[in-house]
């Protein structure tokens, strides 16, 4: 492979060179292309001394070039040179004018075979230059999308803060406790779409799919660093398999997670006692199995919360058309989802015939 990308390393040079040489002035081009004429011209008076004739070959060689570096109008332009020049070496006297049928007929044969030269090169050189152009373009597309991502990644990360602190304002005011604690977990979860959405900013920047392993170990890190006190009382562990994850399935994944942790963090240990989780993300044939597991008081001893939670997992695997499957692990609780992670792909596969018929 790399092996293969050295060999094509000419190709962006060539067309780099190409490129250059178009853009260069008309009278610059013609220039150039009389002193190639004239170098070959002057090349070919000692050669034709012992061969006398025909100097259409080193001729024909620089038609091609300058029709492949300067377009067609300059090949054009060598083409009726080149067969000027060519009449002398017909002659003895070195005349512009050719007694022998013969040599004419293959002086114009030359200028025939050289004209339909340039309508081919000349046009591989102009598709040449213009793939160049398209490229350049597209690449400077991709550096303004590029930095169009970073500026809306930069302005939605502030508008979720913004959004936070506002609630938090406001939840200092509330006095109900149920009020108080759906103002906190809406806090909660506002930080973790923020998170979620500078994962898939970073990883989904060259398409439609992230690497799991990198977005689950990354999240995990970010909920344990924002888990506040329980970072001291409780570890969290990770293990992902790597595997192309479509973004539209992050999300809820991510939210599935960000849910099971901050379960566990709050109502496994309810004694303050230290804990630890474990996250993995593992394939079992062709699906991926989320777990989440802790080694707390279990789901039957554990403080109940207002249910919320489990709603909210159970919504966000529907997403992900996964099942779940809540378990007690002696000691603590194990929360399993198992989805397919190319169910999309094959859907897309599955209709794209009848969409293109």
């Amino acid at each position: 492979m790399g092996t293969g990308d050295q060999r094509l390393g000419w190709v962006p040079i060539m067309l780099a060179t190409l490129g250059a040489l178009n853009a260069l002035p008309l009278w610059v081009r013609v220039a150039i292309a009389s002193l190639a004429v004239v170098g070959a011209y002057l090349f070919q008076i000692p050669i034709a001394t012992n061969v006398p004739g025909e100097p259409f070959l080193l001729f024909f060689v620089v038609v091609g070039g300058c029709s492949l570096a300067f377009g067609r109008a300059i090949g054009f332009f060598t083409v009726a040179l080149t067969s000027l020049l060519s009449l002398p070496f017909f002659e003895p006297g070195n005349s512009l004018y050719i007694s022998n049928a013969a040599d004419l007929i293959e002086v114009e044969l030359y200028a025939f075979l050289s004209a339909g030269t340039v309508l081919i090169i000349g046009r591989l050189g102009e598709a040449l230059v213009v793939a160049r152009q398209e490229r350049e373009a597209s690449a400077n597309l991709e550096r303004e999308k590029s930095v169009l991502l970073t500026e809306l990644t930069h302005r939605v990360a502030n508008n979720f803060a913004v959004l936070s602190a506002v609630i938090r304002q406001k939840s200092v005011c509330v006095t109900d406790p149920q009020a108080k604690t759906a103002l906190e977990e809406a806090v909660e979860q506002m930080s973790v779409m923020a998170r979620i959405h500078g994962q898939l900013c970073l990883g989904a920047m060259e398409g439609k799919s992230i690497d799991s392993q990198i977005f689950v170990k990354a999240l995990c890190e970010d909920i344990l660093a924002c888990a506040g006190n329980f970072r001291r009382l409780t570890a969290i562990e990770c293990v992902a398999v790597s595997h192309p994850l479509h973004v539209a399935d992050a999300v809820p994944l991510g939210l599935i997670i960000n849910e099971l942790i901050v379960n566990a963090l709050k109502y496994a240990f309810p004694d303050g006692t230290n804990g630890r989780i474990w996250v993995s993300l593992e394939r079992i044939g062709t699906k991926l199995r989320l777990t989440v597991n802790d080694n707390g008081v279990g789901p039957q001893h554990s403080v109940q919360g207002t249910g919320l939670g489990r709603r909210l997992v159970g919504a966000f695997a529907q997403q992900l058309a996964a099942n779940v499957e809540l378990m007690c692990g002696f000691p603590g609780t194990i929360v399993s989802i198992t989805f397919d992670p190319d169910r999309r792909l094959s859907h897309l596969a599955a209709n794209r015939p009848a969409a293109a018929a």
